[in-house]
């Protein structure tokens, strides 16, 4: 029995020493990455110019809070407007990719100058309310008669008012003519 209690002691001093050296080697290995953390940490950001244009100075960042959209807004008001500046806008939103906003080069193309062409189609609707004012002015109008009554206006020349002034009518130019007055062109229009 001697022999292997000699034996359990070596291997379980044995295992001591081996677990001592891993413990040793694992402290080793994690000051070390303390090491590289503490080298590689973030440096405090500097301060850099608003990239908006404003001339104020960001905590590290492009913009200052809300200046990205304010740029943006700017951009797409001169790809609105066309030009070389639309072109140019295009390409300063195509360099930040953030304020994209998912619109495609394709799309902003398309975008280019369409201000211009809003106010072309503007001016060309202006244009033809002109004409169709000035063509309506020139057709000659219908004179508007007198008060209608809605009984007339439903029932149309069938309408008692309709023939109780049609007998009046048709009755003053009986007496103009009894009388040899001329007859007048308003009760003539009337017959």
């Amino acid at each position: 029995m001697n022999e292997t209690a000699t034996t359990d002691t070596t291997t379980v001093e044995g295992i001591r020493a081996e677990i001592e050296a891993l413990q040793e080697q694992l402290t080793a290995k994690k000051s070390e990455l303390r090491a590289l953390r503490g080298s590689t940490a973030k440096a405090k950001a500097e301060p850099k110019t608003c990239g908006c244009g404003c001339g104020e100075l960001t905590r590290g960042g492009d913009f200052l809070p809300g200046h990205d959209a304010r740029f943006r807004g700017r951009l797409l008001t001169a790809v609105d407007a066309g030009g070389p500046e639309g072109e140019a806008a295009i390409t300063a939103l195509l360099a930040r990719p953030t304020l994209l906003h998912g619109a495609t080069e394709a799309e902003l193309r398309e975008r280019l100058g369409s201000e211009q062409r809003q106010r072309d189609a503007k001016v060309a609707r202006e244009a033809e309310r002109r004409q169709a004012k000035t063509a309506a002015k020139s057709k000659p109008r219908a004179k508007k008669g007198g008060r209608v009554d809605r009984t007339e206006q439903q029932q149309g020349t069938r309408s008692p008012s309709v023939a109780k002034n049609g007998a009046a009518i048709r009755n003053a130019a009986q007496q103009h003519t009894d009388h040899g007055a001329p007859r007048s062109e308003g009760i003539d229009a009337a017959l």
